[in-house]
């Protein structure tokens, strides 16, 4: 029994003492067996470490102490700080350093001056620190002012990003030629100032960004790249400028927008002509539907209905070649128009983002966004059609075009929380990713493109998803039928009830029929909408289980098989082989 203790406790300080040296020496050794090396630096990240070339110091602020009581700050930070050991591992011109910030101390202080940010735990007004100076030889710094954990799928980029800030300091520059509200506005209804958009938020902290409005007093070699928003609401001589920028070139994205959602301005120009210069053909009276791709929303009567209108695409219709398109998982357009290229012009276009073969170009004056509306007044066709372009004519001007600019307003692609007490945008859409990846892109620096959109890590049930969307089709027919019925029978009931004079036998006796054919027509209405549902749930939880219980079990059972199989086989070659040396040594006996 004494010995049986001494070999457990032995055991338990091994144990420690392995934890300890991993830990502290070999932690920054790690082998990364996720699908898509999420752990690793990426290709683009190792570029940039090589083209480092004086000294960089990563000082890394954390309140390690105080994380302690919150372990999801304290798993995080072991991430972040893993990461800043592995570019400081990759390069020696990186060097790693971990300041430990204690509640108020020299150190928080240091931090607060620096420009990083605190989140207060509740613990006696204590102030948590998670964030990164760089500093170079020069004085030059970079500062990330918090690592949040809900933005672990950013941390690389937020790292690179920084990093190549400081190595080029120059930012870009660029112009934005609109009259939608980016920079805010004054509500007058509410009295109340409306904050700047969140993209134009970003597109500041990146570069060197100026709003033009509906200004011509800008000259082409003012910016590196020119961004266009409903130019419909710009005056013609302020296109003719563009253009020509243009084909001095500098590039642009122009975003057009039939249906706009996010703004009411008046259209003083005609976008479709200026786009007729270029041989591209876009409606300004026709938007597009999209029966495959649109989302599902509750209406008035909370039911959950296909909303055809705002499209929800995924990496089926991008580029995937496109150095915009790395990584994306969903884009959100809203009542956006269709781009065609004329084959009178010298255009090289390539398709950036595309709808599926369920879609329609509807006319802005039969608006509707109830399906079943929508595609009987318009029958489904077979053709897909482009929504965004990459565009380069034979006069060398390159430019990206856009069929929607509700894409920047954030009802479409999120929605602004609060994290510990600090603004945080909640992001369901890549829709700031991917224009800011566009910018790079036709700024001639799209290195970091691909480490600014999460990888795709999810495994949706898309048979249950494209059954929902047609179960809810059939029901809006099939309700659209009944509550037509319904309709004409309260029309017959209307007289029968306003009627002030006494009824006679027969006329009680038709009224009492047309109110329990009322009364089927609702159960009816209910029975359909059951129906569709459990046919629903029921390939849901089929192929859940097939997924999550059936394959996995399947796969032990083999595994388990194959293992009982070699162990047999090896039981029976010992079996053999003792049977042949017994037969030898009974053989020599004799």
């Amino acid at each position: 029994m004494f010995k049986l203790i001494i070999k457990v406790i032995a055991l338990l300080v091994a144990y420690i003492s392995l934890l300890s040296i991993n830990q502290k020496y070999l932690a920054q050794y790690t082998w990364d067996f996720t699908e898509n090396k999420m752990y690793t630096l990426s290709h683009a990240s190792q570029n940039l470490l090589d083209r480092v070339t004086e000294e960089i110091h990563f000082d890394f602020y954390y309140s390690e102490s105080l994380a302690r009581a919150h372990p999801k700050f304290a798993a995080y930070a072991n991430n972040v700080r893993y990461f800043l050991q592995h570019y400081a591992a990759y390069s020696e011109k990186i060097h790693f350093n971990l300041i430990d910030v204690q509640a108020f101390s020299r150190q928080a202080a240091q931090a607060q001056a620096l420009g990083l940010s605190a989140v207060p735990t509740g613990a006696l007004a204590k102030d948590l620190y998670l964030g990164l100076v760089m500093q170079s030889p020069q004085k030059k710094q970079q500062v990330v002012p918090f690592f949040y954990p809900d933005q672990a799928h950013l941390l690389e980029y937020q790292i690179s990003q920084h990093l190549e800030q400081l190595i080029h300091p120059q930012k870009a520059r660029l112009g934005v030629l609109t009259l939608l509200p980016l920079q805010g506005s004054f509500d007058f209804e509410k009295a109340r100032t409306r904050p700047a958009w969140p993209l134009w938020q970003a597109l500041n902290q990146q570069y060197q960004v100026t709003y033009l409005g509906n200004s011509t007093a800008w000259q082409a070699q003012d910016f590196d790249l020119l961004l266009v928003l409903a130019p419909q609401h710009l005056n013609a001589k302020t296109l003719a400028q563009i253009k020509a920028a243009m084909l001095a070139q500098v590039p642009a994205l122009i975003f057009v927008d039939p249906l706009p959602e996010s703004h009411t301005y008046p259209s003083i120009s005609s976008v479709t002509d200026w786009l007729a210069s270029w041989g591209i053909q876009w409606s300004q009276e026709t938007w597009t539907a999209d029966l495959n791709l649109g989302v599902q929303v509750q209406n008035d009567q909370g039911h959950i209905e296909t909303n055809p209108s705002i499209l929800r695409l995924t990496s089926d219709y991008f580029a995937k070649d496109h150095p915009s398109s790395q990584n994306l998982q969903h884009l959100v357009f809203a009542s956006a128009g269709a781009l065609e290229f004329s084959q009178t012009h010298e255009l090289q276009v390539q398709p950036l983002v595309w709808t599926s073969g369920q879609s329609v170009q509807q006319a802005k004056a039969l608006w509707s966004t109830d399906a079943a509306t929508l595609f009987a007044q318009t029958p489904l066709g077979d053709a897909s059609f482009i929504l965004a372009a990459d565009i380069q004519s034979a006069q060398g001007e390159r430019f990206a075009l856009i069929a929607d600019t509700d894409l920047w307003d954030l009802r479409f692609w999120g929605q602004e929380t609060q994290v510990l007490a600090k603004p945080y945008i909640q992001a369901w859409a890549d829709n700031v990713s991917w224009i800011l990846n566009l910018v790079d892109v036709y700024l001639g620096a799209p290195e970091l493109t691909a480490l600014r959109t999460p990888l795709n890590i999810e495994r949706p049930f898309t048979r249950v998803q494209a059954l929902q969307r047609q179960a809810d089709i059939e029901f809006r027919a099939q309700e659209t039928v009944l509550a037509q019925t319904l309709a004409e029978l309260e029309q017959q009931l209307a007289p029968l009830l306003e009627a002030n004079q006494r009824l006679d036998q027969d006329q009680v006796a038709q009224l009492e029929a047309l109110l329990l054919q009322k009364q089927q027509m609702q159960q009816a209405l209910v029975q359909v909408r059951q129906q569709l549902a459990q046919q629903v749930r029921a390939l849901e939880y089929l192929l859940k289980g097939l997924n999550i219980v059936i394959f996995p079990l399947g796969f032990t059972l083999l595994c388990a098989g194959f293992a009982w199989h070699i162990r047999q086989r090896k039981r029976t070659r010992l079996l053999v082989s003792l049977r042949i040396a017994s037969q030898k040594q009974h053989q020599a006996n004799c």
